[in-house]
């Protein structure tokens, strides 16, 4: 009887150890341009996924053959083989930096592979509290931020334009410029808690926020209290970010209208409270409607950037190299763009007569980075996934493709993982709820 209760002790505080490494894990992913400290060439995100792979492979070494993985594999294979093809059609290529890149995204490819063995020593409900857990620190740090701002303890960078914030974290510079950086090109401050920017504060959040809520649909409950709600809806508040705090609306939205489908007067109220909240804020907030404005006229930067800039970057690929790409990196992807307008072979559209090129997009990213070929393996499993069962990840990962840059983030594979693997089909879903 003794023997038998101190294994059920050992047993559970290897749980509740693992919980506590997968919380600093994934929060450590979510710093992920950060610099352990100043200098270093080693990041945060880089010891979250250590101490994942770890995790993983105390709790099992098997990969499971699937069309996601298979594809993935696919993907990894693909990046090593064209890092020996693309030298024969672009002169200019940096092997170094697609290297440095390639191994990144390999490690990545492994923690996508291996976290589902997670789920064999931490229940899948346990790693959505942890993922609640790591949202409600952001947003609580967020808070903070402003409480400390408005309270007259600036200890912030002001930075007024991209190409400050750019020029202040560039070259992996100090530790501390990636964490308390505030924006000021608008009326109002934007805050991004410890992230380099409002919009990866936004896309980041969304796309835990989105796991836990497909979950909560699954478990038939919710796992945020009033307060919780408050906190969260508060930091996207502060960030002054369109794309974030659509984001959270839509996800919102969805989440609310599968929940209370069979309570149609609950769900107007709901949804008439969320359209009431979205024009308060916009009325008490003349700056968004401003960029709102701007944007229906060209005229917004970051916007122009995002869209026009991925657009032409795109179409350049696709007419000088559509199948292999350029390479991995953004060293690589400057000098091709260079070689394109050198040329003459850049293609796309003009806004107010200025020609933008660059990737702030996940599709266009992986199409000019590694090729149509690269791009099937890679994009061929986000189609699959797209069922009512993960209608709500689905819908944040469709933003994240369109908002950023980020793919072979050690963060954004992980959370791919647990996404296919507990929403991907139902068979896996029952697995994960049993």
């Amino acid at each position: 009887m003794d023997s038998s209760v101190s294994m059920k002790t050992l047993s559970g505080n290897l749980i509740r150890n693992d919980k506590s490494y997968l919380y600093i894990a994934i929060l450590f992913m979510t710093f992920y341009t950060a610099p352990l400290f100043s200098y270093s060439p080693v990041r945060f995100s880089d010891i979250g996924a250590l101490i994942l792979l770890y995790l993983s492979l105390k709790a099992g070494r098997k990969i499971s053959l699937n069309l996601s993985n298979g594809m993935f594999i696919c993907f990894g294979v693909w990046a090593i083989s064209d890092f020996f093809i693309i030298p024969f059609f672009f002169d200019d290529f940096n092997a170094c930096n697609h290297l440095f890149q390639l191994f990144r995204l390999e490690i990545a490819i492994l923690v996508f592979l291996l976290f589902p063995n997670i789920l064999r020593n931490i229940s899948f409900e346990t790693i959505i509290c942890v993922l609640k857990k790591v949202i409600l620190t952001h947003a609580i740090i967020q808070i903070l931020y402003v409480i400390f701002y408005y309270a007259g303890v600036h200890f912030f960078h002001f930075i007024n334009t991209f190409d400050e914030r750019l020029s202040l974290i560039s070259e992996n510079h100090l530790f501390f410029n990636h964490f308390i950086i505030l924006n000021i090109e608008t009326e109002q401050p934007r805050f991004s808690g410890l992230f380099e920017e409002p919009a990866w504060f936004g896309w980041t959040m969304s796309l835990m926020l989105s796991i836990v809520l497909q979950a909560c649909l699954h478990f038939k409950r919710g796992f945020f209290t009033s307060k919780e709600w408050i906190a969260i809806i508060a930091s996207y508040a502060f960030t002054f970010s369109l794309s974030a705090i659509f984001q959270l609306m839509a996800i919102c939205g969805i989440y609310a209208s599968y929940r209370y489908r069979k309570h149609f007067g609950k769900l107007m109220l709901l949804l008439s409270i969320l359209i009431s909240c979205l024009l308060l804020y916009l009325m008490i907030n003349p700056s968004i409607v401003n960029r709102l404005i701007l944007i229906t006229e060209g005229g917004d930067g970051s916007t122009s950037s995002r869209v026009i800039g991925s657009w032409n970057a795109l179409v350049t690929t696709l007419h000088i190299q559509p199948w292999i790409g350029f390479g991995l990196g953004d060293t690589n992807a400057s000098l091709f763009f260079d070689y394109a307008k050198s040329n003459n072979l850049h293609e796309g559209v003009f806004i107010r007569d200025i020609y933008v090129i660059g990737l702030h997009n996940i599709i266009a990213q992986v199409i000019c980075s590694l090729g149509i070929i690269g791009s099937f393996f890679f994009l061929y499993p986000f189609i699959h996934f797209f069922n009512k069962h993960s209608i709500i990840v689905a819908i944040a990962l469709f933003f994240v493709f369109m908002s950023v840059n980020v793919y072979n983030t050690f963060f954004f594979f992980t959370m791919c993982s647990l996404a296919f693997h507990s929403f991907g089909n139902r068979r896996l879903i029952r697995q994960s709820l049993s």
